[in-house]
């Protein structure tokens, strides 16, 4: 990990939009950097369509090609990486809230790129980058189909059969 002095740019009058300004410019560069604010150590991460997010998509299509679907009550659902297609617009979250207030309302639906990328027409930009969970570079890279984003860990015929 490469060590920032935090105390260096900032003078005691600094706004928070002034220092996260200032972090998003240091982890753009690759490097790994203690937040000013709260002293976590923060890093961009590269991501890439995986085997279980394309796993998802194919769920969905063979689910309801048009509407809303839980993405939790999905057979291949396994946490995170299922709605990470979001960050190429292969999936929407829909608006609203919870009874408890949350955004988290868990109901996702494939757009027209999705559809075509399950589809086999569309291979979008390999990478995306992110921190904090929001996009902040990319798509970027050669590009990537749903092929490739299943991988060897799951075969696209069968999922494609239902299999």
């Amino acid at each position: 990990m490469t060590d920032i002095d935090i105390a260096g740019p900032f003078d005691g009058q600094t706004t928070l939009a002034e220092a996260k300004e200032w972090l998003l410019g240091q982890i753009e560069s690759g490097q790994i950097v203690r937040c000013p604010c709260c002293t976590q150590d923060a890093k961009m991460y590269q991501r890439a369509i995986t085997s279980e997010g394309a796993r998802v998509l194919i769920d969905m299509y063979q689910t309801d090609r048009q509407d809303w679907v839980h993405a939790a009550s999905m057979k291949s659902y396994k946490g995170g990486d299922a709605v990470k297609p979001r960050y190429w617009g292969l999936i929407e979250k829909m608006e609203g809230t919870r009874p408890d207030g949350s955004t988290r309302n868990g109901y996702w639906r494939l757009t027209d790129l999705g559809r075509r990328f399950v589809e086999g027409t569309y291979s979008p930009p390999a990478w995306v980058w992110t921190y904090d969970e929001e996009l902040v570079a990319g798509p970027s890279g050669p590009p990537r189909g749903i092929r490739e984003a299943v991988g060897r860990k799951f075969n696209y015929e069968d999922l494609m059969a239902g299999q």
